[in-house]
Order: C-alpha cells, then structure tokens, then sequence
C-alpha cells in the first residue's frame, strides 16, 4: 500500500463555551417585574416572589399590564425595569429622566401601557455598562402614533450608579418605525442581535441590527405568512432558545375573523423570516413560547368558556404534522402571556386567586417539563401565588439578549482536507477581510505555513467586529490494513472504501471501478481505493492464469509477515514454497526455491516491491505488495 496515512484538519472554534443563543436561563433574565407590583427572584433553587414597589396600588394603575422588560446583572441582581414609557431604578424610584422616555405631551400620558410586548433591553455593543431601551406603542393610540418604534439609552454610570437615560443619546425621542403591531422581540445572532417588528396590515416582518448607534436603518424584510393582510394588532411575537424559529400569535377578540398561531424558519446570520406554517387558525391565541430544547410550541388560547393552553409538538417540521399534534394541557387565564422562565419551566396566568385589582389576579399555573410530550410536560394549577398586595394583569416581561461583540461560534467544524501527507507545508488562514489578527507565534499575517503535526490558534475579528479563536489540530490516522485477494480469478479488495479504480499494466481499466475484477490475463493489476479525499493503492501479479487454482491467503494456513518489513521477512507455511520478489517494473530481484521461514531482506533497498509465493502444487498462491523500510 501507498499513502497509508490521511492527515485530518479539523478547526474548533472555542471563543464563546456558554450556548450562543439561549438567553432565557441567564443571570441577566432572572429577574421578573410585572403587572401591579409583581415580582419573581428566579436566582435560588426556587422561584421567590416579592412586591416590586414600582407603579402604584390602586385602580388598576400598574408598571405593566401587559408588556415590559426587566434587566439583572451578571451576578443576577435587579437593575431597572420599563413598560416602556418610565423607567424604574433598582431601589423601585423613577430614574430622574425615565418618567417620559418617549416624550410624548401630554394628552398621551401612557403611549405603551396596553401594548403586547411594549418594551425590550439588550446591551449597547462594546459599551459596559450602557443599555438600549426599545419601546413600542400600542395600535390603539392616536391614529399618528400607531405602533410607533423608539429607542433609548441607560447609562449606569450616572445617578450615583443607578443609572439614567442619556438625554443625549441622538435618537431619544425619534420615531424610529411606525405603523406597527404589538410584538417586538429580540434574537441573539452570531456576536450581533436582531429587534424584530411586524408590520400592520401587511405580512411584512422587519429585523433590525442592534448596533453601536442603535439599529441598523435599513432592516432585513421579509414577507411571509398566511393570514389576512388587515385587522391584526395585538399577539406575541417570539424566538425559540436556539433562535431558528418564530412563533407569531394573532390575536382578535373576534377569533371569527381567521385568528391563530403561525411558525416561522429565522435565519439568525441573515435576519431571513421564511417558511411559514399555519398551525391554528379560527381560534383566537394571545401569546406563545418555546420549550428549552426547542422541541415544543405552547400557546394560550383564548376562549370566553375557558381559555386554555396547548402544546404543538416540532420535532416534524412539517405543518400538517405540527397541527395533528395539538395537545390541551390545561386552563389558563382568558388573556395571558406565557414565558419560559430560567428554571426551565413556563409560566402563565391562571384565574383562581383574585386580587385587590378588577383584572388581576395572584395565580402564575405552569408547564412543568415543557420538553416532554402531551400530558408528561404536567400541566400544575397554581405553581406560583404571588405576593398578597400584587398581581399579574395579562403580560409578562420581555425577554433581555445580552451579549456582547466579544461572543464567537460555540460549535467545532471538522473541515476535510485532500491531504494525505504533511510532506508538504499546510496553509492555516483567517476569514477574507479580517481584523487584529495574532497567531500562536506571534504573526499578524492572514495565513501561515505549518510542516508538522500539532495544535495551532489564532485569534482575530471578521468584518462584523466579531472577536474569535480557531484551534487547528493536525493529527495523522492510519487507514485500514487492506490487501488484494484473488479467488477463483476474481480480485478483490479485503477492505470497504469510497471508491475504487482497477489498472492492468499501469494502464486504467476503464469501467472497473467495483471493489472487485475478473482476472483474463497475466499481468500486474493495481487497485486504487479512495476514502474521503485520501487515496491507497495495492497491487497484484497473476503469472499463472491458465494454470493455477488459488484460494484466499486470508483463509490458508500461510502466514507471511512482517509488512512493512525492515530486515527480514518471515513465512510460515506446512509445505515448501516458493518465493519471488519483483520491482514495481517486474523485474525479479530475489527468487527461492523451499523457503526457509526467514527470507534475509538486507541487500535489499527501501521501497514498495511486489511478493509472490506459491507452492508446487500451485494450490496456493499469494501475490501482493511489501514495503520495506531501512
């Protein structure tokens, strides 16, 4: 055999161990604010409730009656919290400029109070300490400020380190985008996070890139989806953990009218909405989310007879198969939010404790194991009871995206190469239009050449100011022992490869590209196997076609060995042979009649030969390759 050896390239990219895109088990995410003073600490082995402070305690007034956002540090203490219209301190005050962040007059004293997902936070890349507000208002505002899109920024630095908007951040108080529903959502990409909106009256989906400045003007577009193009304002909008899929709720208070629930592909590199899937229609749905392994869909359907929640199972990516699978888990309140929480389960409101609000109530209910199909996810009544003067009013708060430039690719490539020796020098290179480039050696160049195995890294940035390390690790795997064996006059390959191609006498065969061949002539037959890019060969001298009778050398009592061989090369056998050894041009180099056991290899130079040995009988035959080695 030749090119015994394939030399495997394999790239891991380790700069970011934690999941990529999984945010909602995060420090930053384990704080909840909501509704009329509500509050959950998610950072102990269980979830604890608290009274927030922030809004006030009479007539339904609240922080939050649906959407909001909250934010944690690292280490999971509380920060701020929005409904997007005030921003709230971590000792429950109004920042000093967060009591009108959109600065709306006036006659619009709470622009985002009743929208579905009013408020979302994510962090100003590159920026410690600084955060983006993205606040939204509702589709029942004044006809000129329908769905209006604006963005802030919280600077933790000031108001003695309990931070403040920054009154000059350039956008404050600009309409970003209008003409939007209620859902807003963000999802984590590669180093970069995308706010996604949907228009109104329109199957328009719009993702913006959160950048330094804000967002990106010129937001990817995408049309997708099967619903009417009117009429639709409220509903959730959200990402799965993995940030490949989009579940979009449409809800009407009239389900009549073609409400429902749809699932979409998102492409997390491009910000490309596509493959919508209606999974309910005619049924009016307020809010969704996904199970931590992404696996299953959960929604709160509304019905006035009693609103419940379903389960979709997604491991068929297929619609029809995904509308089959509805399972009812159980009640739920008849307009609610429902959120993974970052103890794996999902929470939403249950009718059952009233509190001291008209339209509120005490009751979280929850999917207990929400990767667990149909009934095992085990749907519980009352999982939280939250604190007496507090109550959940319809939503929950907004999921946060925290990450930063400085966050690569967590999965490691294996990346093949066409080499099967390092007997060349190997080139390591970074991405075209990379940046802050420094090899394990110290070089800035954009590749370097390596002549031996072992483990090589790089660090640099790609044009998005991603920071990354690849790891190369060049190890060398030995093929199978393989040989060729004739029986019958039939050639064969004793191992399976890729592929094969047969040679007579040098010449290719056209056609003969099995992993065996019927045997016509004398000759030297060569095979050449692939397997992935690396290629062996092996060759076989027939020099008694109309004569012989041959068996397979696997299955005879010959033993012929070492291969490679260095000095001496050793036959056993119960009977006399003969041996020959032939260059790879047939000449005979050595010939001996009964063999001893021990064949002197020492005159004889480094190389690939041809070994033929056959008994009188010419009962057994054996011809193959030997390699010898100095």
């Amino acid at each position: 055999m030749t090119n015994k050896s394939l030399l495997f390239l394999v790239v891991v990219l380790l700069w970011n161990l934690p999941l990529l895109h999984a945010q909602y088990n995060r420090n930053e995410n384990k704080v909840w604010i909501f509704g009329a003073r509500s509050g959950i600490d998610f950072s102990g082995a269980k979830p604890l409730t608290f009274t927030s402070g922030i809004g006030t305690t009479n007539g339904g007034s609240s922080a939050s009656q649906e959407g909001g956002a909250t934010l944690a540090d690292a280490n999971g203490k509380f920060l701020f919290h929005t409904e997007g219209t005030k921003v709230w301190d971590a000792t429950n005050n109004l920042m000093p400029n967060g009591a009108n962040i959109l600065g709306f007059n006036g006659t619009i004293s709470t622009p985002t109070y009743s929208t579905t997902q009013s408020a979302v936070i994510c962090p100003v890349p590159d920026s410690a300490g600084q955060y983006f507000i993205f606040s939204l208002t509702d589709a029942n505002n004044q006809a000129a400020n329908v769905g209006k899109l604006f963005c802030n920024k919280v600077k933790m630095d000031l108001n003695g380190g309990r931070g403040d908007i920054d009154t000059s951040f350039p956008l404050r108080h600009v309409t970003i985008d209008q003409s939007l529903t209620e859902k807003m959502t963000l999802v984590a990409g590669t180093c970069i996070t995308w706010l996604l909106v949907y228009s109104k009256d329109t199957t328009r989906f719009k993702a913006y890139q959160v950048t330094n400045e804000g967002l990106d003007p010129n937001p990817v577009i995408s049309y997708v989806g099967n619903f009417p193009k009117t009429g639709y304002a409220a509903g959730t909008l959200k990402a799965s953990p993995n940030g490949k899929l989009l579940a979009n709720v449409q809800f009407r208070s009239n389900a009549g009218l073609d409400a429902g629930l749809e699932l979409y592909d998102f492409d997390y590199e491009t910000g490309i909405v596509s493959n919508a899937r209606k999974l309910d229609s005619m049924v009016a749905y307020y809010a969704a989310d996904f199970s931590q392994d992404n696996s299953k869909l959960y929604a709160t359907e509304v019905k006035a007879a009693g609103a419940q929640v379903n389960q979709f199972d997604l491991s068929n990516p297929n619609g029809d198969s995904i509308r089959k699978s509805k399972y009812p888990m159980g009640p739920c309140g008849l307009t609610t939010d429902i959120r993974l929480a970052p103890d794996g389960k999902l929470y939403f409101a249950r009718n059952r404790v009233p509190n001291m609000y008209s339209h509120g109530n005490r009751a979280l209910a929850s999917i207990e194991n929400p990767n667990a199909r149909g009934a095992l996810a085990a749907y519980k009544d009352t999982a939280i009871l939250l604190d007496t003067l507090t109550g959940i009013m319809i939503g929950l708060p907004n999921i946060a995206i925290v990450q930063s430039r400085d966050t690569g690719v967590t999965t490691a490539v294996v990346l093949d190469s066409n080499l099967c020796s390092i007997a060349e020098p190997i080139i390591l290179s970074v991405p075209p239009a990379s940046s802050h480039i420094m090899w394990h050696d110290g070089s800035q160049s954009d590749s370097i050449a390596v002549e031996e195995l072992g483990t090589y890294y790089v660090y640099y940035r790609n044009q998005k100011n991603c920071a990354f390390s690849d790891t190369f690790k060049i190890s060398v795997m030995d093929l199978p022992e393989w040989y060729i064996t004739i029986e019958e006059m039939i050639l064969r390959s004793s191992h399976s490869f890729d592929a094969y191609q047969w040679y007579k006498n040098g010449e290719m065969i056209t056609g003969a590209t099995s992993a065996q061949l019927h045997v016509d002539e004398n000759a030297t037959y060569m095979l050449r196997v692939t397997s992935g890019f690396c290629e062996d060969t092996s060759s076989y001298v027939v020099t008694n076609f109309n004569s012989i009778e041959t068996i397979n050398v696997s299955s005879s009592p010959v033993r012929i060995y070492p291969n490679p061989a260095k000095d001496h090369l050793r036959i056993e056998a119960p009977f006399a042979l003969s041996v020959s050894l032939l260059d790879l041009a047939g000449k005979e180099l050595l010939h001996l009649e009964q063999a001893q056991q021990n064949i002197d290899l020492k005159g004889i130079k480094e190389g690939l030969y041809v070994l033929r040995v056959q008994n009188k009988e010419h009962n057994f035959f054996y011809g193959g390759t030997l390699l010898k080695k100095d």
